[in-house]
């Protein structure tokens, strides 16, 4: 139908009762008789061009051309004919509906164009290794809150597809409780954000050397999500198999009461640490290390009460700190040497 409509932009047909493809009706624009329709301008009034989302892990489909709405709707499966003459589409969003298929490289065939996906909150089985291969200009994929498959006892999951999304730029594998009987690593050359929050790397680590290189293959990776994951220590080992082009590393929510500030270095393009939500309760063991290209630290709502004299002062490019939500009593200068002329934001 929408092929008749060529300057459309924004298609909302969310929070509706659609179940899947049925046979095409007339556009002629009568229906039930010869009966014409008419709608009132209240009607064609157009919906949000996008939803509030993290641009560092999501990009906005609002300077795209074409974008199709159709979450909260009844769909279980995903057919192609679904989407015939919809080449152009550019955004398309599923979330919150009830598929529960094995993507298997067929369901999106006629969206050549496509280059947002949002298939969060589903049920989605990815078992095969082809998944999205179908879509050759893909840059953002959305599975998140597909944790169904995920913790059925026995069933494998293959997350190989990523290394097959040569234009893949944003993946969120969020708030799926992942912890085991996944792809052992994960690879991708294109890949510059991935959210893994939500998760259970606290598991998957656990299992001696099994995991321990999961995110390794992600060349281009420059920012990663691993907030919530139930972690409570994070190792040199652990750190020194992410990727080296690491520019954004956020650790919220977790149950961190100890970090290896020394083992900075091991990430030599961090510029962006956030540790807020977690369980430290001094900033003592040595400083933060000379060399560091640490731009913003975030250490907000952790139980601080303590921090040793110079801990900030060799963080050179250290300009945005956040210390809110501690137990600190006072700011003392002392903590930052030379570094209090150059800091910028200090909360």
């Amino acid at each position: 139908i929408f092929k008749d409509f060529p300057g459309l932009r924004y298609v909302d047909l969310s929070d509706n009762r659609i179940s899947g493809a049925v046979e095409p009706v007339a556009t002629t624009g009568e229906v039930d008789g010869g009966k014409k329709v008419w709608l009132t301008s209240r009607d064609l009034t157009p919906g949000p061009l996008d939803t509030p989302s993290s641009g560092d892990f999501m990009p906005s489909c609002k300077n795209l051309s074409f974008t199709l709405d159709l979450s909260r709707n009844n769909l279980v499966t995903v057919q192609p004919e679904m989407f015939a003459q919809l080449s152009r589409l550019q955004c398309l969003r599923l979330s919150h509906n009830s598929i529960s298929q094995a993507v298997n490289g067929s369901q999106f065939v006629p969206l050549t164009s496509l280059q947002v996906l949002d298939l969060s909150h589903n049920k989605l089985d990815l078992y095969h290794g082809r998944s999205f291969t179908e879509l050759p200009r893909l840059e953002a994929l959305d599975l998140s809150y597909n944790s169904q498959p995920f913790s059925m006892r026995g069933v494998g999951h293959n997350l190989s597809f990523v290394a097959q999304l040569p234009t893949l730029r944003y993946l969120s594998l969020a708030h799926n409780g992942i912890h085991s009987r996944v792809s052992q690593q994960l690879c991708s050359t294109s890949l510059w954000a991935l959210d893994f929050s939500g998760n259970s790397l606290s598991q998957m680590w656990a299992e001696g050397d099994l995991y321990l290189r999961f995110f390794q293959g992600l060349r281009s990776l420059i920012r990663l999500d691993l907030s919530q994951n139930r972690l409570h220590t994070l190792l040199p080992c652990t750190l020194s198999n992410l990727p080296k082009s690491l520019q954004l590393l956020r650790l919220r929510n977790n149950y961190l009461a100890f970090f290896n500030w020394s083992s900075l270095t091991l990430l030599p393009n961090l510029e962006t640490l956030d540790l807020a939500g977690n369980q430290l309760k001094a900033l003592s063991n040595g400083s933060l290390p000379s060399g560091t290209q640490l731009q913003r630290l975030d250490v907000s709502r952790n139980s601080i009460i303590f921090v040793v004299p110079g801990f900030f002062a060799l963080a050179t490019r250290l300009r945005e700190l956040n210390l809110s939500a501690n137990a600190l009593r006072t700011v003392e200068p002392s903590w930052f040497g030379f570094l209090a002329g150059s800091l910028e934001v200090l909360d």
